[in-house]
């Protein structure tokens, strides 16, 4: 029996609220500013921390959580999150009204996604 697989991502430090503008970005990608990453991830899935992807060794069933915390600079901003395997169109699409005056708002992202061996996992923000 194989064991699980599982991946866990946290950031520690955040990056500046401007990185994430009116384009879509990888969420975990270590290039943006500032930003500190801490893992725990099994063998099977890879993290690759400056392109922000997540690569599975072995298909399966997988549950994608992305629990995020973000903020505005100014006005009120609608943050859209995106789930794409290799690069296909989005698997999943959830958005979270964030509020003015640098009020950080939490928002849970899941799906649960069929992969297929050698999949890669984009997790976008915009």
């Amino acid at each position: 029996m194989r064991a699980p697989s599982y991946g866990y991502v946290s950031c520690t430090t955040a990056t500046a609220n401007t990185v994430f503008d009116t384009s879509a970005k990888h969420v975990f990608d270590s290039d943006h500013a500032s930003v500190v990453f801490s893992d725990n991830i099994s063998d099977d899935i890879t993290w690759d921390k400056s392109a922000g992807t997540f690569t599975f060794r072995d298909e399966g069933i997988y549950h994608i959580v992305a629990n995020l915390i973000t903020e505005s600079n100014t006005a009120i901003n609608t943050h859209t999150v995106t789930f794409n395997l290799n690069s296909d169109s989005a698997i999943y699409t959830g958005a979270a009204l964030c509020p003015a005056a640098f009020d950080p708002v939490g928002h849970t992202h899941q799906r649960i996604i069929s992969i297929s061996a050698g999949d890669v996992l984009h997790i976008k923000a915009v």
